[in-house]
């Protein structure tokens, strides 16, 4: 018996149902569109960022705040010898508390 997800020939956008842009889940009765799982991961990712204050544009691609809601520039960040970037005045906060406990 054929299930009728094999007999479609385009998904509900209207893209073409090819091997290359179909992935068919273990089991074989479900299958979903390459192209508009692409397309969802990118609307996602695009909401993230401009949710996040991250921009495009940025030359040194970055948000423009810290998740603290601090201002971040070029010299406001902190690059650990590593390449990590992290917000100076976070990085001294948390040094600070470091080393009230010790």
């Amino acid at each position: 018996m054929v299930s009728q997800m094999t007999t479609e020939t385009h998904c509900r956008n209207g893209h073409r149902r090819t091997d290359a842009n179909t992935y068919t889940y273990p089991g074989g009765l479900r299958w979903t569109c390459k192209t508009c799982q692409k397309k969802t991961h990118l609307a996602y990712k695009k909401e993230r960022h401009e949710a996040r204050g991250w921009t495009a544009g940025q030359p040194w691609g970055g948000p423009r705040v810290c998740r603290n809601g601090h201002r971040r520039t070029k010299a406001s960040t902190y690059t650990s010898p590593s390449g990590q970037k992290q917000c100076h005045t976070c990085k001294l906060t948390t040094d600070n508390l470091y080393n009230q406990t010790r």
